[in-house]
């Protein structure tokens, strides 16, 4: 059995086994269309579903697809595999000048999430609460910046214009989920766009990492809309168990000026 305070030990226990592990994936990065979303680079590929924010789903949870696997810090794997496949998709868009300034909130070892942002042209800070975790972001990912901080009531005393909790703001408890949308806001800039993942519906799960059990968590997707609106997000888009992303269930919210 696992709970949110073990999620942070586990991980640091395993990251290293976890970052090898990933090091192997192979093929097209899943997260691509909705990171593009995130950070308003035109995508001409297509995520299944991504329309508005009025997407229900009754399904179970299935430990947002693969995600039950995923760290506290998400996303994963050392520097060798930050030649995830890019085949099949366009070349990047224009970067954006000045560049996007992104936030990872449970960036994990970095790779492949924040090393996409980076190659989009964003300056990306990554924030994990586990040492071994981060130390990979920071070996990994030199260019950007880490900070070891729990998302836990984080007040870095900066904006920014995208936030991320890509497959870790599940792992907190239903109390902790809500005490993060003051933090969201605290670190948005007027326009800033949210991305994070949940469950479908209202359930608790414990999914494995490395055969150790971890903590997950969601809430009735009415209930994050309510915590999205008294925070200053608008809902742009939310599809539970998105077929073209592994089966993650993902919401993009925006902070209204």
């Amino acid at each position: 059995m696992s709970t949110p305070d073990a999620i942070l030990p586990t991980y640091e226990e395993k990251a290293a086994a976890y970052a090898r592990r990933r090091a192997h994936r192979q093929g097209p990065l899943l997260e691509r269309a909705w990171l593009d979303r995130l950070i308003g680079q035109p995508h001409h590929g297509t995520a299944s579903g991504i329309s508005s924010g009025t997407a229900s789903s009754t399904a179970s949870e299935s430990v947002s697809g693969t995600a039950n696997d995923t760290a506290s810090g998400t996303g994963s794997g050392t520097a060798n595999e930050a030649a995830f496949d890019t085949a099949s998709a366009p070349e990047p868009g224009p970067l954006h000048r000045p560049p996007l300034r992104v936030l990872d909130l449970g960036c994990g070892p970095g790779v492949p999430i924040a090393a996409y942002l980076l190659s989009r042209g964003c300056e990306v800070t990554g924030v994990d609460g586990a040492e071994g975790m981060i130390d990979l972001f920071s070996r990994n990912l030199p260019q950007a910046k880490a900070v070891r901080a729990d998302m836990r009531g984080l007040d870095l005393g900066a904006t920014f214009d995208a936030l991320l909790a890509w497959d870790s703001f599940f792992h907190l408890s239903p109390a902790d989920q809500e005490a993060m949308f003051p933090v969201f806001a605290r670190h948005a800039a007027p326009g800033a766009r949210l991305l994070f993942t949940s469950g479908p519906v209202e359930d608790i799960a414990i999914g494995a990492v490395e055969g150790a059990p971890v903590y997950h968590s969601s809430q009735a997707p009415d209930t994050y809309r309510r915590w999205l609106a008294k925070a200053g997000f608008a809902v742009l888009s939310f599809v539970p168990e998105d077929p073209a992303c592994g089966m993650h269930s993902v919401w993009l919210a925006e902070r209204q000026t």
